[in-house]
């Protein structure tokens, strides 16, 4: 399965298909970032 793996706050992988447009997949990226500052 081709995609980016993103981990959802809630729990559990959504999966990001390569036909994402560059907005959607920036705004997942900085999801994942904040996601991480959180978790530290």
């Amino acid at each position: 399965m081709k995609g980016i793996r993103v981990a959802k706050p809630t729990g559990g992988d959504v999966y990001h298909n390569e036909t994402m447009n560059d907005e959607q997949l920036k705004l997942s990226l900085h999801n994942i970032k904040i996601t991480k500052e959180l978790c530290k």
